[in-house]
């Protein structure tokens, strides 16, 4: 059975993050308006969409408290967006937008020790779903031509939206005494644990994420307006994802049935990881000045 220890009592401690959210705002808008100061007319102007999967997962996910060794496997989500872009040069663009990303992480780890007289098994799953909307801005070079590339750099903001976590834990353990009133001279005496659950993070994850962004991708001028490309975006964020815990400590708690030690981390995983996520999408865009 899971005993939840962590505290519900929300507060509105993500209001400074969101006005904080509310200056980088006005910070885009000077990006996108002090290259136009002084010109009549900007080289060009496109919105577009974008559609694709996002591959996430944790940096540093092991807990301190870990009992067992793991390692956070990828995510596989849905993304998809709008986009704007401006072209100040022929060779230098920024572009932004506004993505709903699926993040999160999946662990999925299991031992097994046996010797003569013992077996022991125990596996480790958490699934955590993390759904974020992201503002990324990215600052690319570009070369020329019908079928062109662009790499580029920036950073992003992403608002958390939902907020998922199933966990199980699973131990279990068979001891071997030689007796010689049994079938092949062993005693089987088995005895184990199992205990899973299921929350919403939202309450024990930070509103607010942010980072840096590289890009790259592959654009092909079906006409003069309108334009299909093939992006990838790496997002590494560099706000870790718990907002009550930082790995402080591990209690003991007596239940019923006994004492059961708990964790100040997140859900078993670290308290100081962060989120990458790899962005693979197909865009298309149209020219509107």
């Amino acid at each position: 059975m899971y005993y939840s220890v962590f505290n519900r009592n929300v507060t509105f401690k993500f209001l400074p993050d969101l006005l904080n959210m509310k200056y980088i705002f006005l910070v885009v808008l000077l990006v996108f308006t002090l290259p136009t100061l002084g010109q009549s007319k900007p080289h060009s102007f496109s919105v577009g969409i974008r559609m694709g999967t996002s591959l996430s997962s944790f940096v540093g996910a092991k807990s301190p408290f870990a009992k067992m060794d793991y390692q956070p496997d990828t995510k596989a989500g849905f993304m998809a967006g709008v986009l704007v872009e401006y072209t100040i040069t022929r060779h230098f663009a920024v572009q932004t937008g506004i993505n709903y990303e699926e993040k999160g992480v999946n662990v999925n780890a299991k031992r097994t020790i046996r010797n003569e007289y013992s077996m022991y098994e125990s596996q480790f799953i958490r699934e955590v779903d993390n759904d974020y909307f992201s503002l990324p801005v990215l600052f690319r070079w570009q070369s020329t031509g019908k079928l062109y590339w662009s790499a580029g750099a920036g950073g992003f903001l992403a608002l958390l939206q939902k907020s998922r976590i199933y966990g199980m834990q699973y131990e279990w353990r068979k001891n071997f005494n030689p007796s010689p009133n049994t079938i092949g001279g062993y005693l089987h005496s088995p005895s184990g644990s199992h205990s899973t659950f299921r929350d919403d993070g939202k309450y024990r994850t930070h509103k607010l994420d942010y980072g840096l962004v590289l890009g790259t991708g592959i654009h092909y001028g079906i006409t003069s307006h309108i334009k299909l490309s093939l992006d990838t975006q790496l997002q590494l964020g560099l706000r870790k994802i718990d907002s009550q815990y930082n790995n402080d400590r591990q209690v003991s708690v007596l239940g019923i049935a006994g004492y059961e030690t708990f964790s100040y981390d997140y859900y078993n995983l670290s308290s100081k990881a962060k989120n990458v996520n790899l962005l693979i999408n197909m865009g298309l865009s149209w020219r509107v000045k």
